[in-house]
């Protein structure tokens, strides 16, 4: 059996809105989206038992806001925020010892980059504090991923393919046509390729298993 010490740890829903309510307080932002694998979690609240352990032992939060790209007076006051969120709730806070988990914000250019539509797929909540959060749709944060093309992006994919929350098809499907991604074309060709061969890979293991 597991001591507490080892055992793997799953990040409620609650401590992550709770965790953006003091983010808030201390930046004074009142609109965040979350991105990335614990947006899973917020997104599906009600069955969290139902995702892949992969999604459920992730430890860091993705987070952004949702407002224009800052420029000039405003772009200071964000990066400002992105100071404040990485001293205070990022990986080396007292906020992660405390709360086994932690937050990272980005630029607002992420979300600029999802699928068209992505806001009217997402799920939208208003806080205890009143900040509003938006959690993107799990099939537009695989589409951002696919985009980016790192090699944790690429193994996160694969790993969705091989759990069959959705299929390379499904993926491919989704960000054909949107203008945003046009540009990048070959890139997303050649990332969903490998992904898709990962993910083969690893079903097959997983059956031999």
């Amino acid at each position: 059996m597991e001591s507490e010490g080892t055992r793997s740890f799953e990040i409620p829903p609650s401590k992550i809105l709770a965790g953006i309510d003091k983010i808030s307080l201390q930046t004074g932002i009142k609109s965040f989206v979350i991105f990335g694998s614990s947006s899973n979690i917020v997104y599906n609240k009600h069955r969290i038992r139902s995702l892949p352990e992969f999604l459920r032992k992730t430890k860091d939060v993705d987070l952004t806001t949702n407002r224009e790209t800052p420029t000039g007076a405003s772009f200071a006051l964000e990066q400002e925020a992105v100071k404040t969120v990485f001293k205070k709730f990022g990986e080396d806070s007292p906020f992660k010892t405390a709360n086994k988990f932690y937050f990272e914000l980005t630029s607002p250019w992420t979300v600029k980059v999802a699928p068209e539509g992505w806001e009217a797929r997402a799920k939208s909540l208003i806080t205890e504090a009143g900040v509003e959060v938006k959690i993107i749709n799990p099939i537009d944060c695989a589409a951002l991923k696919l985009a980016v093309g790192r090699p944790k992006d690429i193994t996160w994919l694969a790993n969705c393919f091989a759990a069959k929350l959705f299929t390379p098809k499904q993926l491919e499907k989704h960000v054909t046509g949107h203008t945003r991604y046009a540009e990048f074309k070959d890139d997303i060709a050649k990332n969903l390729k490998l992904a898709a061969i990962s993910g083969k890979k690893l079903s097959q293991n997983r059956e031999r298993d």
